[in-house]
């Protein structure tokens, strides 16, 4: 049986310890033969010097965002992917951090000639 004195010691004791996150996460590769005009938020995550210039799209508004792929490999290769659009919120309470979303993928596939 644990006294109030040992859960007392225990509680102490715990007090004098910092405690450490730890996160796993297994997320999506990014393709590097696939740039956009506004960058990649996410590509950040892997590469603080990554760009980012989000399009602002109000409601009822629509907006081109170009997309360049540039394979590369042996020809023959098809290869396939999903472009994702996403959305961003930034300075989300109560911290101030970003936020966003996969609004929709769009599966691609082509063959290097």
């Amino acid at each position: 049986m644990t006294t109030g004195e040992n859960v007392a010691a225990a509680l102490a004791d715990c007090s004098q310890r910092s405690p450490v996150p730890e996160v796993t996460a297994q997320t999506k590769q990014f393709d590097s033969a696939v740039t956009s005009g506004t960058g990649d938020l996410w590509r950040q995550s892997a590469n603080a010097a990554a760009r980012f210039s989000p399009v602002v799209i109000n409601p009822g508004q629509t907006a081109v965002i170009d997309v360049t792929i540039t394979p590369s490999g042996a020809s023959g290769t098809t290869v396939s992917g999903t472009l994702y659009v996403d959305d961003f919120a930034a300075d989300v309470p109560p911290s101030g951090q970003f936020s966003g979303d996969e609004l929709a993928g769009l599966p691609y596939t082509y063959t290097i000639k």
